[in-house]
């Protein structure tokens, strides 16, 4: 399971830039992934991540949960 771990005193707090794109080189499976997870709290929100090149015909949405402090990624057709 690959993802992205942030932990210690800090948040996960959105810089200047405008978007996270996440390419997946024309791979990826239906399904839910969770793809960050971290500390304290988050200035981010779902609009701010994009999923790019995944598998023919798939999609992906990213879902925020505040109350677990995940970013989830859903993969469907």
């Amino acid at each position: 399971q690959d993802q992205l771990n942030l932990t210690g005193g800090g948040s996960f707090v959105k810089g200047a830039g405008k978007q996270w794109v996440f390419d997946f080189g024309g791979t990826g499976a239906p399904g839910w992934y969770q793809i960050v997870r971290w500390t304290g709290k988050t200035t981010f929100a779902a609009s701010d991540f994009a999923a790019t090149n995944l598998s023919a015909g798939l999609s992906g949405a990213f879902t925020l949960d505040e109350a677990t402090s995940t970013l989830y990624l859903k993969v469907g057709r």
